[in-house]
């Protein structure tokens, strides 16, 4: 009884340790002539030993040892694969399971990028372990692989923009797959310019106004059509040193290298030309003037002191310039006009309250200040006297107008050297 007791406890012993493991195994890349990867995925209890694969299915654990082991089968098929694992107690447990190896098969094609108008060539870059027999296009997306068959094809489409565009491909153990990839049909750019300020000798600005849909204008060259170099820059400026009208052409490519050209008559007008006229000398003194009057075929004419007209009347000294401008186009002259200061004495008023010649004046008497004036009649009396006069003597006498006559002064200025004696004449 004692010894059925202990063959029944170690029957269940067994039978515990055998459905506490948990035995398995993955595998990956099960492809004909690869490397198909197998790992073990067991939870074993107890310390393993020897981890044993018979990959082939003849019952032989010769494979490979380990827990990764690798495999190449030369046929596609299916395969009884066993992994055996030995424990410290030299139990063993046996996993089983059947896998299958077939061919690869990898769906893809290359296509070359063109602009619209031109012809798309499609290649089948497809690769696979056994013999493909059919090679079916979509080029419509409709999902229809009929289209279309071989390896090289060449599609036009008709419409730029993005196509789906789709490869089945079928080898000949009945494997299918099929990819699609997105392609790009380019937009040609629409050229297409501006030009300003078209005047001879002034910078022309060019501004380029091209546009494209689906991707960039990246490239421009103008030819400005005056046998000058021409240029690669995006808004360019340039000058023309003649009148006339030019074959101003603009060619752009896209960063698919699509190209579009446009060409436009740019008219450059003359600046205009003119000359100065002077009533007198640009030189003078104080109170004299001189007319400027600028001649010749124009629009307008601007003066630097504000002054709009053909002519300009200047009694002050300085720096003038003057524009003159004609279709949009201008031409300026500068010109200098010196005023000397007027000197000596007056020798004549008329203080009749008409602001003309009221006062009696010692020209720029402020150069020359403090100046004592007297001032007597034909009798030797002082009729007027200030010792730091300022030109306010109106030919008066304690207020009251003065008689016509002759008067007799006396200057003497702090900045003078000498006595100055002369005559006034006072006429109402």
């Amino acid at each position: 009884m004692k010894k059925l007791f202990f063959v029944l406890l170690f029957i269940c012993f067994l039978i515990t340790g055998i459905f506490a493991q948990t035995l398995d195994f993955e595998y990956s890349n099960g492809f004909v002539g690869k490397e198909t990867v197998f790992v073990n995925k067991s939870v074993i209890d107890e310390e393993v030993i020897t981890v044993a694969w018979d990959l082939t299915g003849n019952g032989v654990y010769n494979n490979g040892w380990g827990d990764t082991v690798r495999f190449v089968y030369p046929a596609i098929g299916t395969y009884t694969v066993s992994l055996r694992i030995t424990v410290r107690s030299l139990q063993s447990y046996v996993f089983t399971k059947e896998i299958q190896i077939v061919h690869e098969l990898n769906a893809n094609f290359s296509f070359t990028i063109v602009c619209i108008g031109g012809t798309t060539k499609f290649t089948n870059t497809s690769t696979s372990s056994d013999v493909i027999i059919s090679t079916n296009w979509d080029f419509n997306s409709d999902g229809i692989f009929n289209d279309a068959s071989g390896n090289s094809i060449n599609y036009l489409f008709t419409t730029a923009g993005i196509h789906d565009v789709g490869l089945r491909i079928v080898t000949q153990s009945g494997l299918a797959k099929s990819i699609y990839r997105q392609v790009i049909v380019a937009e040609l750019p629409i050229a297409n310019f501006s030009a300003d300020n078209t005047c001879v000798g002034a910078y022309t600005e060019f501004t380029n106004m091209s546009t494209t849909r689906v991707d960039d204008v990246v490239d421009f060259v103008w030819n400005f059509g005056d046998g000058s170099a021409w240029s690669n820059v995006s808004n360019p400026l340039h000058t023309y040193s003649s009148p006339g009208i030019y074959n101003v052409t603009l060619i752009v490519n896209s960063s698919f290298g699509c190209s579009n050209t446009i060409t436009k008559n740019v008219s450059i007008k003359p600046i205009p030309e003119f000359s100065l006229e002077f009533s007198g000398s640009t030189e003078f003194t104080e109170g004299e003037s001189v007319t400027v009057t600028a001649v010749g075929t124009f629009d307008q004419a601007i003066w630097s002191n504000g002054t709009i007209g053909n002519s300009i009347n200047l009694t002050q000294g300085g720096a003038y310039t003057v524009e003159v401008s004609k279709n949009g186009c201008s031409s300026s002259q500068s010109f200098s006009i010196i005023v000397n200061d007027r000197i000596g004495i007056m020798n004549l008023i008329t203080p009749n309250g008409d602001g003309y010649n009221d006062r009696w004046e010692i020209f720029h008497i402020e150069k020359r200040r403090p100046c004592a004036v007297n001032i007597y009649n034909r009798s030797g009396i002082e009729v007027f006297s200030d010792t730091d006069y300022i030109n306010d003597w109106m030919g008066t006498f304690n207020g009251k107008p003065l008689p016509e006559g002759t008067y007799y002064y006396i200057l003497k200025c702090d900045k003078d050297a000498d006595v100055i004696k002369g005559a006034i004449s006072i006429i109402r």
